[in-house]
């Protein structure tokens, strides 16, 4: 019989203190993992509970940087859960600020979502320049004291250019005139030994850019061609002059979630060759989906149809019931392919209970669920428990059983 009385209002459910003896109980437990967060049972042994009695209660909390879609608690009333199991998802920023005289560029995250770790390439328009330069990009960012996103610069503004950038000048070369402002006109010429290749005459214009790029000195010995501009990475190496000459080497780096589709990625200037190699692309990098997790899933694979998943990309590993997770529970896509090695599920099973001593232990199988029951010899008695489970935690409940003399 239920005797129950009420006593607290708590997220708007009425929760009612239960007092039984020996009830049985009557809704069946959720999921036991809550993804990106966690699950307050009413005490800490209860995780290992099948079913919950009447008035339970389940709150859920999500890990920072992500927010909650449903109840934050649910209670057991009338055989079933008040309401559906939460979930906790990436935050997301808000659309990034507009600028005047200028343009961004979004990189999103999977879905087109704007997680954390999102950015936003701020550009101007022609006769404009960013104030600040070095802060071009923003970066959606988690706010560890508040647990919430935004944007981490807001003060980007564009304002008219006034002058041309400084053009430089070649080290087997001269300029004269003056730089940089308004209307400038500078004119470059060779050291003996090279030759110019370019225009040899700049004008800086009105809207800070110069009538054409500099020119530059090429050797008129034994030399290597620049090599060509890579989208999303960058050749690097060191020169003398405007040009690579013999036993000169470069690296090709690409930008983070990008691979070299080259054979090498160093690149080494011959004698009357050019270059060693031929150069190639960077192309964007993604992760073949992970192998399904035996009585186990991955709810991040789970939750969407992608056959490819992008640099930086996290996934979980979550056990069934009865298994539990040998290995790392989380991994990411990386350039060299999913971090860390595959984990696997294996079965939870109690340890040997053992035989009493002077006694009989019936039952030999140990997965979770089974029973095993306990005998002694004439004139001795059983101390502890007759009969034993395995329980889902892979412990037995009751008391280890032995045998003592009657006499």
């Amino acid at each position: 019989m239920l005797q129950c009385r009420i006593h607290q209002l708590l997220f708007g459910i009425c929760v009612a203190t239960v007092l039984i003896h020996l009830a049985l109980s009557d809704c069946i437990f959720p999921k036991k993992i809550l993804p990106n967060g966690r699950i307050r049972y009413n005490a800490p042994g209860d995780v290992n509970l099948t079913r919950a009695n009447e008035g339970y209660l389940l709150r859920f909390r999500c890990n920072r940087g992500h927010t909650r879609v449903g109840p934050k608690a649910i209670l057991c009333a009338d055989n079933e859960w008040t309401e559906q199991f939460p979930q906790c998802i990436k935050m997301e920023c808000a659309e990034p600020p507009s600028i005047s005289n200028g343009y961004y560029t979004m990189k999103t995250g999977i879905d087109d979502r704007i997680v954390i770790g999102s950015t936003a390439t701020y550009s101007c328009d022609a006769g404009y320049e960013l104030e600040n330069e070095t802060a071009a990009v923003l970066t959606c960012e988690l706010d560890l004291k508040t647990n919430s996103v935004h944007w981490s610069n807001l003060t980007l503004r564009c304002v008219e250019k006034q002058s041309c950038s400084d053009p430089g000048v070649s080290v087997d070369g001269k300029r004269e005139g003056d730089c940089c402002f308004i209307r400038d006109v500078v004119k470059y010429s060779c050291n003996e030994g090279f030759e110019l290749v370019g225009v040899d005459t700049l004008v800086c214009l009105p809207d800070g850019n110069w009538t054409a790029l500099r020119p530059l000195c090429r050797p008129l010995g034994d030399h290597c061609d620049l090599p060509p501009f890579i989208t999303h990475g960058a050749v690097v190496g060191e020169k003398k002059g405007d040009f690579y000459l013999p036993y000169d080497e470069v690296e090709i780096m690409c930008e983070p979630g990008y691979k070299y589709q080259g054979s090498e990625e160093f690149n080494f200037c011959e004698e009357e060759i050019g270059w060693e190699f031929d150069f190639a692309e960077c192309e964007e990098f993604f992760c073949d989906p992970p192998e399904p997790l035996g009585n186990g899933s991955i709810p991040e694979v789970g939750s969407t149809n992608a056959t490819a998943f992008p640099y930086n990309f996290d996934i979980t590993y979550v056990c069934n019931k009865g298994f539990r997770l040998i290995g790392d529970s989380w991994r990411f896509c990386d350039k060299k392919g999913w971090s860390k090695e595959t984990p696997h599920c294996e079965e939870i099973k109690c340890p040997d209970p053992g035989v009493p001593e002077y006694g009989y232990r019936h039952g030999s199988n140990f997965e979770i669920g089974s029973k095993v029951t306990f005998s002694c010899f004439t004139t001795y008695k059983l101390i502890g428990s007759f009969e034993r489970y395995c329980m889902p935690n892979g412990q037995w409940n009751g008391e280890l059983a032995r045998c003592d003399s009657e006499g």
